[in-house]
């Protein structure tokens, strides 16, 4: 059964990550990152049969403006699409207009999430994180008038 609970650091560091996340393993690992995005922004962990399979939430930059990040598991295919239906529910009940979110260029799931949770692609970062290029993704909500 997939379970959706508060995050925890410990869950985000005893994720298997999926090969093209490998990368981010050592700078998770690292230092107090695990625990920095609880500061952040609103996180959350999800588990199946308390084995993490992943992690993710918002950094808040500025009200109306905030990113939306996630680490899956290689273990987390299977869940796809109640993960996906909940992530929509949180990116849909999150206060802020603009939601920003990077994935790796090249990374087709990855690309391909991003586009089936609402997200348009603004353009590539080049040399985001450790040298490697990423897509900017956007997803801008209605502002509501008064």
């Amino acid at each position: 059964m997939l379970g959706i609970v508060p995050y925890q650091p410990a869950h985000l560091r005893a994720i298997a990550l999926q090969p093209h996340q490998q990368h981010l393993g050592a700078y998770l690992a690292a230092g107090d990152h695990a625990e920095q995005v609880t500061l952040a922004g609103p996180c959350w962990s999800v588990l199946v049969a308390d084995v993490p399979i992943g992690c993710g939430g918002f950094q808040e930059i500025w009200p109306g403006r905030s990113i939306a990040w996630a680490v899956l598991s290689d273990l987390a295919g299977a869940w796809m699409l109640p993960l996906t239906r909940a992530v929509r529910q949180g990116l849909a009940t999150h206060p802020a207009e603009r939601i920003e979110a990077q994935v790796l260029d090249g990374f087709l799931p990855g690309l391909r999430w991003a586009t089936l949770l609402g997200f348009e692609c603004e353009g590539r970062l080049r040399r985001f994180h450790e040298g490697r290029d990423y897509r900017a993704f956007v997803l801008l909500k209605t502002a509501t008038t008064n």
